[in-house]
């Protein structure tokens, strides 16, 4: 071969800086594409609107500083500040954080609220939904502990004392909103004083949880007596 010419090494370095370019405008496509856009606050006001509301309505409302918070975190400059803010404000109030991935699996995993509950009496929570499949089905969930006593053979009914129940009634819809981030409120009943361990899984339909047992979440309870119930 012959030895290059200053015009082939001149084309060669064109071409080389060519695909450099071509290159790094592909990587900064494909990191654009999965950031995705940015939530979009007007709509998740109104769903965590309804969720306050739901909280007065089962007399589980947010103190002062918590709805000031929240109020705040919507004055924020930017949508991911808003929602960094808002999680940040309801996470004293938040018992799980669910996630549902693009191929529609959902994953479990416990939240910042000290897990106290009542004997006898119902405590309200709240679950953050990070729903990156932008479903509408319906979040369910479910534990072993929360299973029927009636009817139960003897050795099971020490271990159900617990009753679980997502609550979707007005001022809440019953299907999940397809955004990115919202909130819904759990409710548990205890049926018994001191520690128990329960064993919560969600789902949004058969076959949707997540492999590897990570739909489930398990909480060591702290159940009071009624009297003692924190205001």
């Amino acid at each position: 071969m012959g030895k290059p010419t200053p015009t082939h090494m001149k084309q060669t370095k064109l071409l080389f800086f060519t695909l450099a370019g071509f290159l790094s405008l592909v990587v900064t496509l494909a990191e654009t594409r999965a950031e995705g856009p940015p939530p979009d606050l007007q709509p998740l006001h109104a769903q965590i609107n309804r969720v306050l509301e739901a909280l007065d309505s089962l007399g589980a409302p947010l103190d002062a500083v918590q709805r000031k918070s929240v109020n705040e975190a919507f004055a924020a400059s930017s949508p991911e500040e808003a929602v960094d803010k808002l999680e940040a404000a309801l996470a004293s109030q938040t018992l799980f954080t669910v996630t549902v991935n693009p191929e529609m699996r959902v994953k479990a995993a416990p939240g910042k609220a000290a897990p106290d509950l009542v004997e006898g009496g119902w405590t309200t929570f709240l679950v953050r939904v990070l729903n990156e499949a932008g479903t509408t089905a319906e979040l369910r969930a479910a534990s072993p502990q929360a299973q029927r006593v009636a009817n139960a053979p003897a050795t099971q009914t020490a271990d159900r004392w617990l009753d679980l129940d997502i609550f979707n009634s007005q001022p809440l819809l019953k299907d999940l909103s397809g955004l990115p981030v919202e909130y819904r409120v759990i409710q548990l009943y205890s049926r018994d004083a001191g520690k128990r361990e329960a064993r919560i899984s969600f789902d949004i339909g058969q076959g949707t949880q997540d492999l590897g047992f990570r739909s489930e979440a398990d909480v060591l309870f702290n159940s009071t007596l009624l009297n003692f119930q924190r205001t």
